[in-house]
């Protein structure tokens, strides 16, 4: 199917459901990368859709209504870390060149860059999730710190660990993720180029809805350089110091639903706790901070679905998810069940990350 289709697909499908526009709301993608490579494979179906939907985008002419475009890209770990660090800034650069050839008006401001080379952390969520003799044994490994890991894990089992990770795990981590963000959530016409409504001054003002602190997986300790916390956590720190008198700050924890639910409670727990000191750290009484919800982050992985995954089981994982009569260990079940934990160890490496997260928002006295 052509690029042209798919737009055209989008516009009409915008004009039937104006309410669930693709770009009324923030959304992203992945795009995919062959092992070594910086140039985008245009015979990966995922690598074309999501280069029609940011045609698609840039034909609504909302370049100035977007706060801005996180790119985030990944290596997987064979190879040297040189090459690797290398390989993922190169492949940032790629797709920023063709986010400003599409969208000639986007600015450096609106882009924010995040190179993560060998992506260690899928690797490790990937062998946590798979049901293979050897996982005990790679987890160790894993999680030992040892420098030499990717040598390890060619000696362990004859080679058999390593080769499941060429094929199953790396080829998929080989990544770089989008998340269009605008000033704020708006309702974009189906029919016109342009915005329905101009937001207001009030709406233009950054929102502290869109800031969070990211973990990594199984992780509560907070890394100032793990994905955008750099800037999220900077940005922190004048919107305490704007913060009206009287005011409380709400954290809404949230952990990606891999593993049991009862440890991922735990550990939205203990994120809560980790931006709390950090909120105190800043002059935020503990008075002032409420903790609102710590639960597993189903609502996240659904939009995540909806809008970038484009295996033909979508319409499956979506029904799944939306299921209110089972509770969420059932639905981790069924999802693994659909084609014995395939598609669930591709949704832990695709679409889990940007789940792992502590929301940060603000309510008057």
């Amino acid at each position: 199917m052509s690029r042209k289709v798919i737009i055209a697909i989008l516009i009409v499908l915008g004009m039937i459901f104006p309410g669930a526009s693709l770009f009324a709301s923030n959304w992203s993608a992945n795009f995919r990368w062959q092992a070594g490579k910086s140039t985008l494979d245009l015979s990966s179906r995922e690598n074309t859709s999501n280069i029609a939907l940011i045609d698609a985008l840039a034909s609504y002419g909302v370049v100035d209504k977007i706060a801005r475009i996180n790119v985030t890209s990944y290596s997987s770990p064979e190879g040297s870390l040189s090459w690797n660090t290398k390989l993922a800034a190169r492949r940032s650069a790629a797709i920023v060149a063709l986010l400003k050839e599409k969208m000639p008006g986007l600015t450096d401001s609106q882009i924010v860059v995040t190179d993560v080379p060998e992506d260690w952390a899928s690797t490790e969520a990937y062998v946590r999730a798979c049901n293979k003799q050897w996982k005990e044994e790679a987890l160790t490994l894993l999680k030992s710190g040892k420098n030499d890991k990717e040598s390890l894990l060619q000696d362990l089992w004859g080679g058999i660990v390593w080769d499941d990770l060429l094929w199953n795990c790396f080829t998929r981590i080989r990544r770089t993720e989008i998340r269009v963000e605008y000033i704020t959530n708006m309702q974009i016409s189906a029919t016109s180029a342009t915005p329905a409504e101009k937001p207001t001054e009030e709406q233009v003002k950054p929102s502290i809805e869109r800031l969070s602190v990211k973990f990594a997986a199984g992780q509560s300790e907070i890394l100032s350089h793990y994905l955008d916390n750099s800037e999220q956590l900077q940005s922190l720190k004048s919107w305490v110091a704007s913060l009206p008198p009287g005011s409380t700050v709400v954290l809404d924890a949230l952990s990606s639903p891999e593993g049991k639910v009862s440890w991922n409670m735990t550990l939205a727990r203990r994120r809560a706790e980790a931006v709390k000191r950090q909120l105190v750290k800043l002059g935020v009484s503990v008075d002032r901070i409420t903790v609102r919800t710590c639960e597993e982050n189903w609502a996240g992985l659904r939009e995540v679905v909806a809008s970038s995954w484009t295996g033909s089981d979508k319409d499956d994982i979506l029904r799944i998810i939306d299921d209110e009569s089972i509770n969420d260990t059932s639905k981790k079940d069924q999802l693994i069940a659909l084609d014995g934990g395939v598609t669930w160890s591709r949704l832990i490496v695709a679409s889990m990350q940007p789940l792992r997260c502590v929301m940060i928002s603000a309510t008057a006295e």
